[in-house]
């Protein structure tokens, strides 16, 4: 209890106690009340529950079918064309599609640079602008858009990893390869990509 509290406390009036034949009519008072108040609660959570099964589901939740996605994110960047998270999803959704059928990566890429645009400093969108390059056939343009990101921070896992896979398979440059994955191994020994890294790693030897 605070000092102020104990002043309160001292200085309360002290009230009369109640007459021993009002305590019924005041204990019919305080089951009523606390009757009323139980009421209102199962309302409050009827109300609740109804409410959180007519929610709208979350911006992303459109189901494993990959036209739906696309189908949902367009419909995103139609509604607001300067939404730099709806113009990702549907670069990254697209992207998905293109190497799932061997198909054009132009128009993921393109989205990827209007979301850089919005968003120029996001390292995510930058990385897989890189690595869309790098898909589309310009290894160079990718390598180029990794060394944006790790200048902007060196250690920006997904790039370095990238740029090994890119200078291995794209550029057959081993030395260089073997450099980035080892890299990535060094600060990221239990990272997502560390088993792929190591058996990439051989592949330089």
């Amino acid at each position: 209890m605070s000092k102020r509290d104990r002043n309160r406390e001292k200085y309360a009036v002290r009230r009369p106690e109640p007459r021993q034949d009002n305590l019924s009519f005041i204990f019919i008072i305080a089951v009523g009340l606390l009757l009323a108040v139980g009421i209102g609660i199962m309302i409050g959570m009827t109300i609740e529950g109804v409410r959180d099964r007519t929610a709208a589901p979350p911006t992303n939740q459109t189901g494993s079918d990959p036209a739906a996605q696309i189908a949902a994110f367009q419909a995103q960047v139609a509604k607001n064309p300067n939404d730099a998270q709806a113009l990702y999803d549907l670069a990254d959704a697209l992207n998905t599609q293109a190497l799932k059928t061997q198909g054009d990566f132009t128009t993921a890429i393109g989205y990827y640079e209007r979301a850089l645009a919005l968003r120029p400093n996001d390292l995510n969108i930058m990385t897989d602008l890189g690595t869309a390059y790098w898909y589309s056939g310009d290894p160079d343009k990718g390598l180029d858009t990794y060394a944006k990101v790790l200048k902007i921070d060196p250690k920006f896992p997904n790039a370095i990893f990238n740029k090994g896979v890119v200078l291995l398979e794209g550029k057959k440059d081993k030395a260089g390869a073997a450099q980035a994955f080892q890299l990535y191994l060094q600060l990221y020994p239990n990272g997502d990509g560390a088993a792929k890294a190591k058996e990439l790693l051989q592949q330089t030897k």
